[in-house]
């Protein structure tokens, strides 16, 4: 029997996550405000937080080169396979932890581990993902939705400097090349050092803090706005895990007051 929705709480913040649907975040308020866009009835990739593994964002065709060899995966939406296969199964919560192993949908094999910790105003997830008895690809990402409007006003996303924005051609495939971003709106794989804000004026922001140097920003849409902290370029699994070794992710969302300067730690 797996166990119901997991909760975590800490003086005003509560971290709600649902083993059954890949450990989806389905709720967080942080110094009492929901932060999460809820389920509209969109479908599974526009609510929520959920992980991205053992790829982020598309892989046009489901198609996949590795080692000179070519592997179709199941396609999800647009003719594309869609941030991975972490998100389709049930999780393993041991009161600490909650693990996966990766389905047959994924010729490679491999585990995943998160980890998540919850004070009050701050909520960090440790995402791992441990390679099978066999050479994989892999790249791993968190793809949360922020509420678009808090208290009436619209959210709007602030970069770190020097952020730049990955290229595509006209297939949709990842070229290597990277530009200046552009001054939006956002659907975009970018590589940033800093922290990305989520920020409504007057009232505070949301900081989300990624050790992986990589991120995809989505803020065209009016029911949410996405700062997703993967390990590298989007729909490019760049990282080759050999059997045994291990691919982490560390992540934070603090929430700031406005007028303030630091999150909560």
């Amino acid at each position: 029997m797996l166990p119901p929705d997991i909760v975590l709480e800490s003086g005003s913040s509560r971290a709600v996550f649902d083993s059954v649907d890949g450990m989806r975040l389905t709720s967080l308020r942080l110094h009492g405000r929901e932060l999460i866009a809820g389920d509209a009835g969109r479908g599974v990739f526009w609510w929520g937080s959920f992980v991205m593994a053992p790829w982020t964002s598309d892989l046009p065709g489901g198609r996949l080169r590795f080692l000179d060899a070519d592997h179709l995966l199941p396609i999800d939406q647009d003719d594309a396979a869609i941030h991975g296969v972490a998100r389709t199964v049930p999780w393993r919560w041991d009161g600490a932890v909650a693990r996966v192993a990766l389905p047959s949908s994924w010729p490679f094999g491999g585990e995943l581990s998160l980890r998540p910790r919850l004070v009050d105003g701050s909520l960090a997830v440790e995402l791992e993902l441990i390679a099978g008895a066999t050479a994989m690809p892999a790249a791993i990402g968190w793809h949360p939705w922020f509420v678009r409007s808090l208290d009436s006003v619209i959210a709007r996303v602030e970069l770190p400097p020097g952020a730049l924005r990955q290229h595509r051609d006209a297939t949709g495939r990842p070229t290597g090349l990277w530009h200046a971003v552009d001054p939006g709106p956002l659907n975009d794989g970018l590589r940033a050092d800093g922290p990305v804000d989520v920020v409504w004026d007057g009232i505070g922001r949301v900081r989300v803090t990624g050790d992986g140097g990589h991120w995809i920003v989505f803020d065209d849409n009016d029911h949410g706005v996405c700062v997703e902290p993967t390990t590298g370029p989007a729909g490019s699994p760049d990282r080759l895990l050999r059997p045994g070794e291990r691919l982490v992710l560390r992540l934070r969302v603090d929430w700031i007051d406005a007028g303030t300067t630091g999150g909560s730690r």
